[in-house]
């Protein structure tokens, strides 16, 4: 016997099934990486549709089964000043595909779900610069993979079986991006010379990552 519950999601893909349906892929505080069958979204007459693009958050009402279906949304944020920015948009789609890759279906992450929807309200809240935009990514990305397990221990200054070294300026950034309060690095961000080195960190790290891991 199935069961139904009010889940508040935050949108991340949406890909057609069959001719009307779809396959919505939503992030929940409480339940993780979900893949949801919605109906009828293709067809003009759809109520559904415009509540399910990627990056909005929706109230849902998920119909649990062999398939979980879900019935109907609400939206509640659609971040509309996010998507105005072309580099807002593709970083976002970075970190979205970052989640996708590391996140197995079904695990609760509620600090991550939270890490994700302030950085959207960050970038919606007015335009940012590509260097403000491009570190604040980075930032969330990296405390994602140490709710995970998959950050390393750079305390030796390098990521282990590799040759991928750290600076000691790069390290006490990266602890600092762990605390409560990381939106505060944004403000004014790292210096030039510093961000180009945690760029080319994190570079490297996600090709070990790629290679080691996903």
């Amino acid at each position: 016997m199935s069961s139904t519950t009010s889940e508040r999601l935050l949108i991340l893909k949406r890909r057609q099934h069959h001719e009307h349906d779809a396959i919505v892929t939503a992030f929940s505080p409480q339940r993780g990486r979900l893949n949801l069958l919605a109906r009828g979204v293709a067809k003009p007459q759809s109520k559904l549709a415009g509540h399910l693009e990627p990056l909005t958050i929706v109230d849902g009402l998920i119909v649990w089964s062999q398939r979980p279906l879900l019935s109907s949304a609400t939206s509640r944020q659609s971040f509309i000043g996010l998507k105005d920015q072309l580099a807002a948009i593709v970083l976002a789609g970075q970190v979205v595909n970052r989640l996708l890759a590391w996140c197995p279906v079904g695990q609760a992450l509620p600090a991550a779900w939270h890490d994700l929807v302030d950085l959207f309200d960050f970038w919606n809240q007015a335009p940012r610069s590509l260097a403000t935009i491009t570190w604040s990514a980075q930032i969330v990305e990296w405390r994602l993979a140490h709710y995970l397990g998959y950050a390393p221990d750079l305390s030796s200054g390098k990521i282990t079986d590799s040759q991928i070294r750290v600076s000691t300026p790069v390290v006490q950034l990266l602890e600092q991006a762990l605390a409560d309060n990381w939106l505060e690095l944004t403000k004014p961000g790292p210096s030039p010379t510093i961000l180009e080195q945690v760029t080319d960190f994190f570079n490297q790290w996600f090709n070990f990552l790629d290679n080691n891991l996903c």
